[in-house]
C-alpha cells in the first residue's frame, strides 16, 4: 500500500497543472512585436517558454517567432508522464551513434511485453538498481501504450454529437478540433488549430530532422501562406497549396541566393527574379519545369545579356548590351538533344559566344530585348486538350444501344464555342469499330457490256485513301488519353469527358446484387480502378484535369480527388425506386419487362444542363467549378419533372472556386 501510495504521488507531481510557472511578460511582448532576436536573447539567459506563449505565436504574423517556440519543451504543455514516454521512445527509435556502436539498431517500441514493461519500470518505478519493480499503477503502462500508437495531444476536441450520451470508457474521445499540441510517434511535433482530427488553419510543425513550417493548413496539408526552414538553413516563405509550393514565393538558398517569383506544384513555373549572391548577377525571366527557360542577365559591370537557356546554359540567340550602350546580337550554340533510352548523353560543344550584329543602343530598347529574347512578355498561355469518348453501342453488342452522338456534339460545340477550345485540340473517340480505309484506284475491272462482250475501262485517276475510324474500345480510349498527356506538361489544361453507360445503371437493370461502377465502352468497362490510375498520371505531371461524366459513374476515387482536379458526373437518386412493369396484356398476354433504367436515366442529358449553366453565366471564362454546378443543378431542377428515375449531378473537386478547364489559381 505505501509503494502505491508513494506511486501515486509522484504521478500526481508530474501531472500537476504547469500552468503555476510563472509567466514572464517579456516573451509574450516579443511575440506580440515580432522581436526574435530579443526573444532568443530571453531564452539565452535562461528564461523559460511557456505554452500561452507558442499559442499566441502561432496567429502573430511573423512565423519565425513560432518556430523559434515550437522547438522547447516547455511551450508544449504536455502532461510530465506523456512526454517522459514520448521522450523514451524517441531515444529508443532514434539512438545516437557512438564510436563503439555507429549504427546502433532502433529499439522494438511495440513490444509491449519486452521493451516498453522495461522502459516503464526505468521511468516510474520504485526501488534502485536491480531491485528497481514496476509502478503497481497501470497508468503508466497504459499512457506508454497510447504514446507508441498515437502520440501525445493536449488541446482541444470537438463536442460529441449527442451531448446526453454516455461514453462507453474514460479514454472515449472525441476527434481533435481548435488548439492542441501533438507529438506524433515518429518525433514530430505539431501546435496548432485542427478540425476532425486534421490540421485545419495556422499551425506550427517541427520534424527530428530539422524542417519547421510555420502558416496555414487544410485537410492536413500545408495550404495558404507559410514559412518552411530546411535543415540545411534554406528557407521558403510564400504559397502553398495542398502540400506544394505553389503560387508567389521566395526562397532563400544557403550560399545567399534568392528566388522571388512563381512555383507550380512545388516548382519554380513562370515569372522570376533570381540573384546569384557570389556572382552579383540577376536573373530576370521565366522558368519552366524547374529550370530557367528565357532570362535577362544583369551584371555587376552594368551588362545586361538577354537569352534562352537550357540545363542553366544559355542556347540560341541572344544580345548583350553593354553599361556604355553598345549592343552586339549573337548566338549560343543549341543544347545536345536528349538521350534515347539506354544511350549516354552527349557533351554539349563549348560555351561559346559567335556575335552576329552589332548595332547603336538607339535602335533597340533593353525592354524589347527582354521581350524579344530574355521572356520578359511572361510564360506561354497553358496548353488546352480535351478527349471526348461517346461509343456507338452497336446492336448486339456487349452493351445495350444507345444513341450518345447528339450529347458528344454538344459537348464538343460548348468546349469550343464557349469554353475557348481550338476545334484540333478537341478529340472524339465514338465509333463501333474501325472503318476500312479506300485504297487507291489506279484503274477499273472489266466489265460485261450491253452486247455481251467484254469491255476494258479506261483508267481513272487515284483516289485518296480514307483514314480509318478510331473505335472507341477500352485499349484506344486508354492509349488517346496517354498520347493526350504526353503532349502536355506541368500548368496545362486537360479535359476528359465521356457520353457513355455507366455499368452501375446496367448491373442494376440485370439485378445484380453488388452493381459496381464503371464506365461502358465499346468492348468492355474502364473500371473504377483504371479510371483512379488515369487520375495519378494527370497528377503525376501536375496537369489539370476536369473528368466530365455524362453518365451513372460515382467512384470511390472521387471523393478524395487529387490537387488540381475537379470532376462532374451524375448518379441515380438514393430514393429512386426500380422502374415498374406495365401492366399484363389482354387475352393472358404476358406482361412487358420493366423499362431499363439507363433509358430513363439518359433521357435529359447532363451536357444539356450543362450548356444551360454556361450560357446562363455572365463571364463564362471566369466561372467556378462551384458556380458552375449550381447552375447545372438549377438548370436541372428546371428540366427534370420525372418522378421515378431521377439523374442526380455531382461535383468533386479538392477547391470548388477556382475556374472552370484552368490550373490552380
Amino acid at each position: 500500500a505505501d509503494e502505491q501510495d508513494v506511486a501515486a504521488a509522484k504521478m500526481q507531481a508530474m501531472v500537476r497543472d504547469k500552468s503555476t510557472r510563472s509567466e514572464d511578460p517579456r516573451v509574450i511582448e516579443c511575440v506580440h512585436t515580432g522581436d526574435l532576436a530579443s526573444l532568443e536573447k530571453l531564452f539565452s539567459s535562461g528564461v523559460q517558454a511557456t505554452p500561452s506563449a507558442l499559442h499566441v505565436s502561432i496567429d502573430a504574423p511573423v512565423k519565425a517567432i513560432a518556430a523559434a517556440l515550437i522547438s522547447k519543451e516547455s511551450a508544449w504543455g504536455v502532461g510530465e508522464v506523456e512526454l517522459a514516454c514520448w521522450k523514451k521512445v524517441q531515444a529508443a527509435l532514434h539512438p545516437t551513434p557512438t564510436e563503439d556502436d555507429p549504427e546502433p539498431e532502433q529499439a522494438d517500441v511495440t513490444d509491449i511485453e519486452g521493451w516498453q514493461a522495461e522502459a516503464v519500470k526505468e521511468l516510474f518505478g520504485t526501488g534502485t538498481g536491480e531491485e528497481k519493480v514496476a509502478p503497481a499503477d497501470p497508468t503508466y503502462a497504459f499512457t506508454m501504450r497510447c504514446v507508441v500508437a498515437v502520440g501525445c495531444y493536449a488541446g482541444g476536441r470537438a463536442e460529441p454529437e449527442d451531448k446526453y450520451r454516455e461514453p462507453a470508457f474514460d479514454t472515449e474521445t472525441t476527434a481533435r478540433a481548435g488548439y492542441g499540441v501533438c507529438l506524433l510517434p515518429k518525433g514530430q511535433v505539431y501546435a496548432g488549430y485542427m478540425a476532425g482530427g486534421k490540421r485545419e488553419g495556422e499551425g506550427a510543425l517541427h520534424t527530428r530532422e530539422g524542417t519547421t513550417y510555420v502558416g496555414g493548413w487544410r485537410g492536413g496539408l500545408k495550404h495558404g501562406h507559410g514559412r518552411q526552414v530546411f535543415p540545411d538553413g534554406s528557407v521558403y516563405e510564400g504559397a502553398w497549396r495542398y502540400g506544394m509550393r505553389h503560387g508567389k514565393g521566395v526562397y532563400t538558398y544557403t550560399n545567399g541566393d534568392v528566388y522571388v517569383g512563381s512555383w507550380f506544384t512545388g516548382k519554380k513555373h513562370g515569372a522570376g527574379k533570381y540573384t546569384a549572391k557570389a556572382a552579383g548577377a540577376r536573373y530576370t525571366g521565366v522558368w519552366v519545369e524547374g529550370e530557367l527557360s528565357k532570362a535577362s542577365v544583369a551584371t555587376p559591370d552594368g551588362t545586361t545579356f538577354f537569352s534562352s537557356f537550357s540545363s542553366g546554359k544559355p542556347v540560341g540567340e541572344g544580345a548583350f548590351l553593354t553599361g556604355s550602350g553598345a549592343l552586339a546580337g549573337g548566338r549560343h550554340p543549341a543544347a545536345p538533344p536528349p538521350p534515347e533510352e539506354g544511350e549516354e548523353p552527349e557533351e554539349g560543344q563549348p560555351l561559346q559566344w559567335t556575335p552576329t550584329a552589332l548595332i547603336g543602343s538607339d535602335r533597340t530598347s533593353s525592354g524589347a530585348l527582354a521581350k524579344q529574347y530574355g521572356g520578359s512578355g511572361g510564360p506561354a498561355p497553358p496548353k488546352r486538350k480535351a478527349l471526348i469518348v461517346a461509343p456507338a453501342y452497336p446492336e448486339g453488342g456487349a452493351f445495350p444501344p444507345l444513341d450518345t452522338a447528339p450529347a458528344a456534339a454538344q459537348l464538343q460545340s460548348v468546349l469550343t464555342s464557349k469554353l475557348g477550345f481550338a476545334g484540333d485540340d478537341v478529340t472524339l473517340l465514338s465509333a463501333a469499330e474501325a472503318a476500312d480505309p479506300v485504297e487507291p484506284v489506279a484503274a477499273l475491272p472489266a466489265v460485261m457490256g450491253e452486247d455481251g462482250e467484254t469491255v476494258e475501262t479506261e483508267a481513272v485517276e487515284a483516289v485518296e485513301a480514307k483514314p480509318a475510324v478510331i473505335p472507341a474500345t477500352k485499349e484506344q480510349v486508354l492509349a488517346a488519353a496517354d498520347a493526350m498527356l504526353a503532349g502536355l506538361g506541368r500548368g496545362d489544361v486537360a479535359m476528359l469527358g465521356f457520353v457513355c453507360h455507366g455499368k452501375k445503371l446496367l448491373d442494376l437493370d440485370a439485378g445484380a446484387e453488388e452493381p459496381a461502377e464503371g464506365l461502358c465502352l465499346i468492348d468492355d468497362a474502364l473500371t473504377e480502378e483504371e479510371v483512379a490510375e488515369l487520375l495519378s498520371k494527370f497528377a503525376a505531371k501536375s496537369v489539370h484535369l476536369f473528368f466530365y461524366c455524362d453518365s451513372c459513374f460515382d467512384p470511390a476515387c472521387f471523393k478524395a480527388p487529387p490537387p488540381n482536379f475537379a470532376a462532374i458526373t451524375a448518379t441515380l437518386a438514393a430514393d429512386a425506386p426500380a422502374p415498374e412493369a406495365p401492366p399484363p396484356g389482354e387475352d393472358g398476354e404476358e406482361a412487358a419487362p420493366p423499362p431499363p433504367r439507363h433509358g430513363f436515366f439518359f433521357a435529359d442529358k447532363l451536357t444539356t444542363w450543362l450548356s444551360a449553366a454556361i450560357d446562363k453565366a455572365e463571364s463564362p471564362d471566369s466561372l467556378s467549378y462551384s458556380e458552375l454546378f449550381t447552375g447545372l443543378q438549377e438548370a436541372q431542377e428546371a428540366a427534370d419533372a420525372r418522378s421515378g428515375i431521377k439523374q442526380v449531378p455531382l461535383l468533386y473537386s479538392t477547391d470548388g472556386a477556382d475556374a472552370v478547364l484552368a490550373p490552380l489559381a
